[in-house]
């Protein structure tokens, strides 16, 4: 395989029941299976070059203790879920792969790999939605010619309303909350910042935590990565608002209420005229929250970037 080639790869999986309520295809179900006091499941890998991430995440209804972990002759974890800390050090690096706290790199060609989801619980998983996402770290986006969706209603929510230090920190369970009020589901706000709480590291911002989070009120979402506008099309089109992860230098998006950001979450509502609609939670007041993104200053910070997004299902 040469290091030059790209891969683009994405599996998800539900059981039947659970798949015509998440916005993107599942196709698969999970094959459970004991492991001492655990269960766990496998999802193999494509060969990867160096330099590609692989995004994993896990939902599922009930309170279970679960991570994530990348064997490719050696285990590498994930953390995520209700919080006892796995052995391994998230942060821990090697071989070929950088594990960072939220998702893998590979830093060489990566072959007979798999990702484990292994969930702490007397039970399999019922009702559950995983997918995995592998894309190159780097991608050479280019604009779409064209592309217009409708505009969605998403009630804002301000992240600054919080106390400091806190407010500077739960972007993403900010977004989360605001998902979740796009669908109706009602929550405790300060209850859903517990949820999100990534004891481990102490951040509010880790991904598959989030998603975790959202299931805690019947919701289950994914941790989704992308390098074109496509399942974001198909999204807002059917009526689904996503989270999307972007990071900017000074003046890289003009309009919005952050000069930079190493790793922001803002929800789309839609795209028009050039635009991309957005409610983003770092406004100083409700009011501030809708706004409106050049659509390639938005795309260099997302799709440029890591391409990650929270997509979440219809509740039963």
């Amino acid at each position: 395989m040469g290091h030059g080639e790209e891969v683009i790869h994405r599996a998800g999986f539900a059981p039947a029941g659970r798949r015509w309520r998440y916005p993107l295809p599942l196709p698969g179900t999970l094959d459970w299976r004991s492991a001492e006091d655990a269960f766990v499941a496998d999802v193999p890998l494509p060969s990867l070059p160096p330099g590609h991430l692989v995004v994993p995440s896990l939902a599922a209804l009930g309170s279970l203790d679960h991570h994530t972990v990348l064997i490719d002759g050696e285990a590498r974890t994930v953390t995520a879920g209700s919080g006892r800390p796995p052995e391994q050090h998230p942060h821990l690096p090697g071989g070929s792969v950088r594990v960072h706290v939220d998702y893998f790199e590979t830093t060489a060609v990566l072959a007979d790999a798999r990702v484990r989801f292994r969930v702490n619980a007397a039970s399999a998983p019922a009702d559950y939605l995983a997918v995995v996402c592998v894309r190159p770290r780097e991608a050479n986006v280019q604009p779409p010619d064209h592309i217009e969706t409708p505009v969605l209603e998403v009630p804002p929510r301000t992240q600054m309303a919080a106390p400091e230090p806190l407010r500077s920190r739960i972007c993403s369970p900010t977004c989360v909350s605001m998902a979740l009020d796009h669908l109706g589901v009602a929550h405790d706000f300060d209850e859903l910042l517990v949820a999100a709480h990534h004891r481990p590291t102490d951040l509010y911002g880790v991904w598959p935590q989030n998603v975790w989070a959202a299931s805690r009120w019947a919701v289950l979402g994914a941790t989704e990565a992308t390098t074109d506008w496509g399942a974001a099309r198909g999204m807002l089109d059917a009526g689904h608002p996503f989270v999307a992860s972007i990071a900017f230098d000074a003046g890289g998006l003009d309009g919005a209420p952050l000069p930079s950001s190493r790793g922001h979450l803002v929800i789309v509502r839609g795209i028009q005229n050039n635009r991309v609609l957005v409610n983003d939670p770092a406004a100083p007041t409700v009011t501030d929250v809708p706004r409106r993104y050049d659509l390639e200053e938005f795309q260099n910070a997302w799709l440029g970037g890591r391409g990650v997004f929270y997509a979440f299902a219809a509740p039963p």
